[in-house]
């Protein structure tokens, strides 16, 4: 059985540090991380590709408050 996720992006890169985030993504809780979500399945070794091949990863959230925050998004 495939496991299908939906990609959601991470993308760190210190030019953006503490600044805005590039356009179509948006600040997580902490202020270095930029997220941009992606309505599209992909088997996992998929959205890892597109997520670097966009400059950022795929991400995994660690902690309940950028969970809920990027879940209300």
């Amino acid at each position: 059985m495939f496991s299908v996720i939906t990609s959601l992006i991470l993308f760190i890169n210190l030019e953006y540090l503490y600044a805005d985030c590039p356009a179509g993504f948006f600040v997580g809780v902490n202020p270095e991380d930029c997220f941009q979500i992606i309505d599209t399945p992909l088997e996992n070794d998929l959205a890892q590709s597109d997520c670097y091949e966009k400059g950022g990863y795929l991400a995994s959230i660690h902690d309940v408050a950028t969970n809920l925050f990027v879940g209300s998004k």
